[in-house]
C-alpha cells in the first residue's frame, strides 16, 4: 500500500528558495499548512514538554531520540526559536527515526536539513509530528559563519610581480 503516494520516485527538494521557510516563519505558520523548512539540527526533547528542563542541546547518550529540534542558528539557545520534529519509527514506508536520530547519527548534530510536511501542534507549538520528506544538506549548501579565506594562500591567477603586462593597466 502506498499511502496515497502517486509514484514511488524519491521526491526532490524544492528548488525555489522562496518556497522554503525559515524555522521562525514555520513556527508562525497555520496548523495544517504543508511547508518546506530549512534549519539546523540542534538537539532534542527528552521528556514530554519543550522546556529548559527537557531540552538537550547535544547528543543522546542512552538511546535513539524520538524527536529532534531544529533552529535557524546552529548555536540557538532560545526555546521560542526551536521547532520540534517527530521521528516516527515507520511512517509511510520511511524509517525517519533510524535515518535521522542523533544517537545513531552523531555527525548530523548542527547539520542543516530541509524538511517537508504538514505543520501541526507538537510539544505545544507548531512543528512536524510526521515529516513527509527530508534531505540532509551538504556542507557546501549550508552557510558556515566561521569560514574565512586563508590569506596566506596565493590568489589563483594573480601575480604579485610588478612587471608591466602588455596591454594591461
Amino acid at each position: 500500500d502506498n499511502d496515497g503516494n502517486v509514484d514511488d520516485e524519491i521526491p526532490l527538494p524544492p528548488d525555489n528558495d522562496e518556497e522554503i521557510l525559515t524555522v521562525l516563519q514555520a513556527l508562525a505558520a497555520d496548523e495544517g499548512d504543508y511547508v518546506a523548512v530549512r534549519g539546523y539540527i540542534i538537539g532534542f526533547v527528552n521528556g514530554t514538554s519543550l522546556s529548559e528542563k527537557n531540552v538537550v542541546l547535544g547528543l543522546p547518550t542512552e538511546k535513539p531520540n524520538t524527536n529532534m529540534l531544529i533552529a535557524d542558528n546552529p548555536a540557538e539557545t532560545d526555546l521560542a526559536k526551536m521547532m520540534p520534529v517527530g521521528l516516527p519509527e515507520n511512517y509511510s514506508g520511511m524509517q525517519v527515526r533510524e535515518d535521522l536520530n542523533l544517537y545513531d547519527n552523531p555527525s548530523f548534530f548542527h547539520r542543516q536539513i530541509l524538511i517537508e510536511g504538514f505543520i501541526t501542534a507538537y510539544f505545544r507549538r507548531m512543528g512536524f509530528k510526521r515529516p513527509s520528506a527530508y534531505w540532509l544538506l551538504e556542507e557546501e549548501d549550508a552557510p558556515d559563519e566561521n569560514t574565512h579565506p586563508d590569506d596566506s594562500l596565493p590568489t589563483p591567477g594573480f601575480s604579485h610581480d610588478e612587471a608591466l603586462i602588455e596591454g594591461g593597466r
